[in-house]
């Protein structure tokens, strides 16, 4: 975690599937936790999905579980005005308007701290990665390991029935028939076609 004397700023962990990133996540907020900060912290969650976002749990037994979201209002109406930190994971998913609330959290004195993918299936800019990078304070990216050669993977490929996605598919599918893995440049396909 990196400190800056009274003023807030926004830190970016980014990087393909299985690089990490939740994980790192959760030592982040643990540490500002074991700090005495006040924190909130959020996932990204579709309306009406089940999932479980994540929960971080100090040795000495505080918890914080993060709450889920799925719109930038939400966050924006969830956050009082005796927090110190903001994490949000998954903070790919979010519309293009989280970049500006991010900035309004820091500039109002606040560390803000969220992790996602830097990338899409297809090797570009996630949603609003491309700009949060840009304007961030801090960008840590992480690495997974290739699951075809087991080397650096910075990229997340996505399968659908087994084989590679074609440019024109969705950006994230909504049915079980996708699955998605870490791949490095080298063994990352997007073929035009299917």
């Amino acid at each position: 975690m990196h400190t800056y004397a009274n003023t807030g700023w926004i830190e970016v962990i980014v990087g393909c599937m299985e690089s990490g990133k939740t994980e790192e996540l959760r030592r982040r907020v643990r540490r500002a936790l074991i700090a005495g900060k006040r924190i909130a912290a959020f996932a990204y969650a579709p309306k009406d999905a089940e999932v479980a976002p994540f929960r971080v749990t100090t040795r000495d037994g505080r918890s914080l579980s993060a709450v889920p979201v799925s719109s930038t209002h939400e966050i924006r109406n969830a956050v009082r005005e005796a927090i110190e930190v903001v994490a949000i994971d998954e903070i790919h998913f979010f519309e293009d308007d989280i970049v500006d609330l991010l900035h309004e959290l820091a500039d109002s004195g606040r560390e803000v701290i969220v992790a996602g993918l830097d990338q899409d299936f297809r090797g570009r800019a996630f949603g609003p990665m491309g700009r949060l990078l840009a304007e961030a304070e801090v960008v840590d990216k992480l690495y997974a390991i290739c699951a075809q050669c087991h080397g650096r993977a910075s990229r997340t490929q996505k399968l659908v029935n087994g084989r590679p996605a074609a440019m024109g598919s969705p950006t994230v599918e909504t049915d079980k028939t996708a699955r998605y893995e870490p791949r490095c440049r080298a063994c990352h396909m997007v073929p035009e076609e299917s």
